[in-house]
């Protein structure tokens, strides 16, 4: 753990800069509320399952049901509210049990991975570890680096005809105008749609200097009232999380800016620990994750990195899993899960079940885009339910250019077991079923 600074040294920080200090607080109270918040508006965390669970690496699919509760536990004790801005050790320390919470919450599900979630690890794991000048300096890094990235995600044409216009759809009808965008010019549809990743960038370029943080600022909050209002009741009525989560940005970005992105936040006295000390060391690690956090997205494109660790939210670069029950086992399906099965298409034996639909009603949370998480629910279904015949159909995320996929079929769980084996990462269910 870092060093923390002595009453002296704390007096005299305070002193220095006391807006700051202030705003620290007051998004250190902020990130509890919200965590809290999320916690109880969603429900995966804790048993009894009502959706399956598909661990992030093999190892994790048979570690008991009390670990888990251990480290939501962790994750949840961690949260606290503040009242100074002083780094006091035992504040460190209970960031570092909400991280440490985290990391075992996204290893036994990786459903939790949660972009949300993600973030308020990420940002846990920052304040347990840097050195008090910098932390709200990353902070602020880390809130720009997520809408580069998310802006960057939609510049395709599949968000640009697809996403893009499913949000103002959703924004139009909460205000009165049922029709939507369906009645205009299919010309004028996309260029609504690649509006929105260009004002996300626009934003995030806008917040990296001092000068141009008001306009930053005030754009971003429109950005997210935007967002709330598509995706509320009114609109496409989405989950409590998207809602609050978005709210959280726009109190967020209001302490936050406009101040120097690079410039010390609360903290004008730095302790002066030698360069082999812990808290030299720790502030290194601190620095390490904020810079992976920032440079992995990179590998999103290719595969290399997962689509909402990347920020690719309401994007259309995500895969798309379709699971398909066969008619002869639709009996076999549990009751309350048949709302989630589709009829099939004409002259045709299979039936769509909607994963999509199941994880929103059960869970409260949209379901994690990786394909091999999807696969991993199919196989879940499969034991479950004991079925005979089922069929995965994977299609490719959409060519930027031109929105086309590629399309593979798997029939069989021999087949899809198989697919399983192929992902770097664990696309097994966990051996401890749902519902069980």
């Amino acid at each position: 753990m870092s060093i923390p600074l002595s009453e002296p040294e704390a007096s005299a920080t305070v002193a220095s800069s006391p807006a700051d200090g202030v705003r620290y607080v007051r998004l250190l109270n902020l990130l509890a509320v919200t965590q809290i918040a999320l916690f109880l508006t969603t429900a995966i965390w804790v048993p009894p399952w009502k959706f399956p669970q598909v661990p992030l690496f093999a190892m994790c699919r048979d570690w008991p049901v009390w670990l888990e509760v251990v480290f939501f536990v962790m994750a949840l004790a961690g949260t606290f509210f503040a009242k100074r801005p002083e780094a006091k050790i035992t504040r460190r320390v209970r960031h570092a049990i909400c991280a440490l919470g985290f990391a075992g919450l996204f290893l036994t599900n990786q459903h939790r991975i949660q972009p949300w979630a993600y973030q308020f690890f990420i940002l846990h794991a920052w304040l347990a570890l840097v050195r008090p000048r910098w932390m709200l300096t990353g902070w602020r890094w880390l809130t720009i680096s997520i809408y580069v990235y998310s802006a960057l995600s939609k510049f395709d044409y599949a968000f640009c005809v697809n996403h893009g216009p499913f949000l103002l759809d959703g924004f139009l009808q909460a205000i009165g105008i049922q029709e939507g965008t369906a009645r205009w010019p299919a010309n004028i549809r996309f260029l609504a749609g690649a509006i929105m990743p260009a004002v996300e960038l626009s934003t995030a370029l806008l917040l990296c200097f001092r000068r141009t943080q008001s306009a930053g600022l005030v754009i971003s909050i429109l950005m997210h009232l935007f967002l709330i209002v598509a995706l509320g009741p009114g609109g496409h009525n989405h989950s409590a999380g998207v809602l609050i989560w978005n709210a959280f940005f726009i109190v967020q970005n209001w302490l936050l800016f406009p101040s120097p992105v690079v410039a010390m936040p609360f903290a004008a006295v730095e302790t002066n620990s030698p360069g082999g000390s812990p808290g030299a060391k720790t502030s290194s690690l601190a620095w390490a994750i904020l810079a992976a956090a920032m440079v992995a997205p990179l590998g999103e494109p290719w595969g290399l990195w997962d689509h909402w660790p990347s920020w690719a939210v309401y994007a259309a670069r995500p895969e798309r899993t379709t699971v398909f029950v066969h008619e002869d086992d639709v009996d076999k399906i549990p009751a309350e899960l048949r709302g989630y099965l589709q009829p099939p298409g004409p002259l045709d034996v299979w039936h769509p079940i909607r994963l999509d639909r199941w994880s929103l009603e059960t869970g409260k949370v949209p379901m994690y885009p990786q394909a091999r998480f999807q696969v991993g629910i199919a196989l879940a279904l499969a034991q479950r339910c004991e079925l005979t015949t089922l069929k995965v159909v994977l299609e490719s995320p959409p060519h930027r250019w031109t929105g086309q996929r590629t399309q593979r079929e798997f029939v069989s769980q021999p087949e899809i077991e198989a697919l399983a084996a192929t992902y770097r990462l664990n696309a097994l269910p966990r051996s401890i079923l749902w519902g069980g």
